[in-house]
């Protein structure tokens, strides 16, 4: 048997499983770093692809503004043209109503007709207040009642 202290074989030995052993330690590490680099990588293509889709969306969504944005000043157009042209059909009648007097009689008419209408929405709506009114009256009648009998 050797002495152990001295012994170089002795001594080898015990420092190849020291080594031998950090060996293992750091090939078991180096399966983890492995393991957590490729969960790592698989969240990286994953969030890339995320990104990639919603990149894809929104350019989507632009493309969708832009053509709605056109749409609504192609409609603003058509509106104002709408509008130039009542102006300008108006400024005709108004004219012919001027200068024609059977236009004006006809004008004058619409506008008798167009006042007894307004007078009869007028009525309407004052017999629609007035009965309002009676309404209230009578519930603050009953309320007063009411208060008086507590």
């Amino acid at each position: 048997m050797c002495a152990k202290e001295v012994c170089v074989y002795c001594k080898s030995a015990e420092a190849i499983k020291r080594l031998t052993a950090q060996v293992a330690a750091l090939g078991s590490s180096l399966q983890n770093t492995q393991a957590n680099a490729d969960e790592l990588a698989k969240e990286i293509h994953t969030l890339t692809s995320e990104r990639d889709r919603l990149i894809d969306q929104q350019k989507e969504d632009d493309a969708a503004d832009c053509r709605t944005v056109a749409a609504l000043q192609s409609a603003i157009r058509e509106r104002d043209e709408a509008r130039a042209e009542v102006v300008r059909l108006q400024e005709q009648v108004r004219f012919a109503t001027e200068t024609d007097p059977a236009m004006r009689a006809e004008a004058a008419e619409q506008r008798s007709c167009d006042l007894e209408a307004e007078v009869t929405r007028l009525k309407e709506a004052l017999q629609t207040i007035s009965v309002g009114i009676r309404d209230g009256q009578h519930c603050m009648l009953i309320a007063r009642k009411a208060l008086e009998a507590k």
